[in-house]
C-alpha cells in the first residue's frame, strides 16, 4: 500500500433530534487521516508543495522542522515519512507520553521543550 500524506475520508450524513429541531447535517471523518487529524491536509500540502519547490530550485530535500502540542508534529512526521524526508517536532513537557511515541513512531526525531506550546515554538525558532 502506497503511504500518503492523507486520505479521501467519508461524509457520513448524520440526524440530529435534540427536541429543537429535526436536522440531517454531514460529519466528516477526519480522524480516518494518518496524523489522526484534518491537519493531515494541510500540513502535508504545505511540505509537499515546499519539498517540490526546493527540489525545482536544486536546494536538495526538504527537511521538516516543527512545533507542537501534538496533532500538528504528528501530521508533519506521516507527511514527511510518506515523502522520506527528515523530521524533527519540537513539543512542550505537557505533551502526553502517548502522543509523543507517535510521533517518534511515524519517523521523526522529538525534542521535549518548555511548559507550553509557545516555548516549544520559541525554542525551535531559536536553536
Amino acid at each position: 500500500m502506497e503511504m500518503t500524506y492523507y486520505e479521501k475520508t467519508p461524509l457520513i450524513r448524520q440526524f440530529l433530534n435534540n427536541g429543537k429541531t429535526n436536522s440531517w447535517f454531514y460529519v466528516k471523518h477526519e480522524m480516518l487521516q494518518p496524523g489522526g487529524s484534518f491537519k493531515s491536509r494541510g500540513i502535508g500540502h504545505l511540505i509537499r508543495k515546499s519539498n517540490e519547490e526546493a527540489l525545482s530550485e536544486g536546494s536538495g530535500k526538504l527537511a521538516v522542522f516543527s512545533s507542537s502540542g501534538g496533532n500538528a508534529g504528528l501530521a508533519a512526521a506521516t507527511a514527511c515519512r510518506s515523502m522520506a524526508l527528515n523530521c524533527s517536532v519540537v513539543v512542550p513537557k505537557t505533551t502526553k507520553p502517548r502522543m509523543v511515541k507517535k510521533i517518534q513512531s511515524a519517523g521523526a526525531k522529538v525534542i521535549i521543550h518548555g511548559d507550553h506550546w509557545g516555548e516549544a515554538d520559541e525554542y525551535l525558532r531559536h536553536e
